[in-house]
Formats: structure tokens, sequence, C-alpha cells
């Protein structure tokens, strides 16, 4: 027997039940976008971080680190600047003597940025938001119009 993992893009711009299938979550899609919250963070590099009055420090995190929190959106081509003006950024921090990190979530509109969100999922059903911690804090200052792209039920797609 032979069995291959493919997946379901489903696209996340509000209303929209366009999907496509592939074989990694990876592989490019013609015609459709991806946002992806860490993309602020692509030339990122450890160096000096400010520290009290001038001084600075060596910057402790990894790339890992940084990245934590991270989430993608996947646009169709009818829908790929749904969310030019609320572009998710998240920039995660090191990992602490638990294993936990915390994550900066911003939003490109500049209104929104908050701190100190788990790496963790809420209970709760999918008509409340999305279950990431990061996404949902994000997802909670979206206009009304863009918040149902995370509301949407699959089951009928």
């Amino acid at each position: 027997m032979t069995s291959q993992r493919i997946y379901r893009l489903h696209c996340d711009a509000p209303g929209c039940t366009t999907a496509v299938l592939v074989e990694a979550l990876a592989d490019p899609v013609d015609g459709w976008t991806r946002i992806r919250s860490e993309d602020h963070l692509r030339d990122w590099s450890p160096g000096r971080v400010p520290a009290a009055g001038r001084r600075t420090r060596a910057d402790r995190r990894t790339r890992n680190d940084v990245l934590s929190g991270s989430f993608t959106l996947h646009l169709c081509h009818e829908h790929r600047d749904a969310f030019t003006a609320h572009v998710p950024l998240t920039t995660g921090t090191m990992s602490g003597r638990a294993g936990e990190r915390n994550t900066t979530v911003a939003c490109s509109c500049g209104q929104f940025s908050t701190w100190g969100i788990r790496q963790a999922h809420r209970v709760g059903p999918r008509s409340e938001g999305p279950a990431y911690l990061p996404e949902r804090a994000w997802w909670s200052h979206l206009p009304a119009a863009l918040k149902t792209y995370a509301t949407r039920s699959l089951s009928a797609q």
C-alpha cells in the first residue's frame, strides 16, 4: 500500500470558498498569495539590542525564538489584497525556563500591538475566532468584514 499526504488550502479572504490541493504546505500555488506574520523578520539575525542607558547587550534569541508565534494566511488570486491594510506582524521571545515563549503581535495598520501571548491554543468553538493565541490577538482588532475569515465553516466547502 502506498500513501501520500495532501493538503487542502482554503483562501482566508472573508467569505471565499476557493480551495486548492497541494502536496506540501510550502508549495507555491499559481496566482495565490501567502502572507506570513513573520515576513518583516526575513532579514533578522542576532546582534546587539539596547540595554540600560547607552549600553547594548548581545541578543541571545535564536531564529527559532524570534519566529515563534507566527502564522500564515493563504489568499487566492481574487483576494490577494484582502488584508493589505491589516498585515499581521509577530515577533517571538526567547524560551523561558519552563519552555514557554511570549510573542509580540502587531498589525501593519499601526492601531494594534500586544505582548505576552503564550504559544498555546485557546479552547472553544471556531465560531469565536482562531484557536491559536497570537492569531486570535491580531484577529480581535480586525474590522468585522475581515473577521469572517477565521469563522467560516470548512465542513461546508
